[in-house]
């Protein structure tokens, strides 16, 4: 089943720290059509727990440094830091050089154990600190309203030296020692997700089902013909490459994409658009969420569906 009618909220994303400690951001349904500037965190630890977040929320991430926080990210630029009971407000950028004057963040994304986050004019952020947000998009960022260049998602080491980023029009860059330069790609197709596998290569995909590989400076086409859908999500569990449309999640493995048939002892029924959209992981529980479902497995195969309530 998916959420029943009288759930109120949509699901927008998820980040799971570990098994009894699941956040997800998501916007009630009347408010979101109304246009008001408001969310929800919800906690999942076996039972739901909420408050409400005083912004538009796409992201969710948390961090362990200086002590472990919880970073709501807000479209505009804002971002709600929950430490403990306390939520606390930052800006990443107030300047005249800040998102809220380059258009949307998309996605906020823990590498090397702090935060960092791209939006549209290809800006990027790193929070070295709490409530300090640095710029790093020096060579990488425009702002031309002619071809509104924008970045989707970006991942890279673990010591933060390297980093790659994907967005609009299939652009990929690549930033190396603090230097960004764009990388030729295969594709013109959006790219909305990037992955840093444990090999060190890069895996991203996109619009009509679009996967590239990255390999140093080498680009090239994954194909496949299992879907042409959007991939929006992605993630690592137990060594292996988990994607996730709208519509359905998938396997990339030896180089070819199955999809992944949802396995329960409690029938999971799946519906079209509001079944699956996003996914994370830790070594031991991987977790999917479409606008009105949330579902988890501990081996990538049997699924649990969380109640609604």
């Amino acid at each position: 089943m998916v959420a029943p009618a009288t759930f109120e909220w949509s699901f927008r994303n998820v980040f799971v720290l570990r098994k009894d400690r699941v956040f997800l951001v998501a916007g009630r349904d009347t408010e979101s059509d109304a246009g008001e500037d408001v969310s929800y965190l919800f906690m999942w630890d076996g039972g739901w727990g909420s408050e409400e977040i005083p912004m538009t929320t796409t992201g969710v991430c948390v961090v362990s440094e200086p002590s472990p926080t919880v970073l709501c990210m807000g479209i505009d630029g804002r971002i709600t830091a929950r430490v403990g009971p306390t939520l606390l407000a930052e800006v990443v950028d107030a300047s005249l050089d800040g998102p809220q004057h380059y258009g949307d963040l998309r996605e906020i994304r823990v590498i090397g154990g702090l935060a960092h986050v791209v939006g549209m004019g290809r800006t990027a952020y790193r929070r070295s600190r709490a409530g300090q947000w640095d710029r790093i998009d020096e060579g990488l960022r425009s702002f031309d309203p002619s071809s509104d260049p924008g970045l989707n998602s970006i991942d890279g080491s673990i010591d933060g030296d390297q980093l790659v980023a994907v967005g609009w029009g299939g652009e990929i860059w690549l930033r190396e020692q603090t230097i960004w330069k764009q990388l030729t790609s295969p594709t013109n197709l959006a790219l909305n997700r990037v992955i840093r596998l444990p090999n060190g290569t890069y895996v991203a995909g996109g619009q009509r089902g679009t996967l590239v590989h990255l390999t140093g400076d080498a680009i090239e086409l994954i194909e496949q013909k299992v879907t042409e859908d959007d991939f929006y999500g992605m993630t690592l569990f137990r060594g292996q490459l988990f994607l996730s449309t709208v519509n359905g999640i998938f396997r990339w493995r030896d180089g070819a994409v199955t999809p992944v048939e949802i396995k329960s002892k409690k029938k999971i029924r799946t519906y079209e658009s509001v079944s699956f959209l996003n996914l994370h992981a830790t070594d031991d529980l991987i977790w999917s969420v479409g606008r009105k479902m949330a579902i988890y497995s501990e081996d990538g195969t049997n699924w649990s569906e969380t109640p609604y309530q």
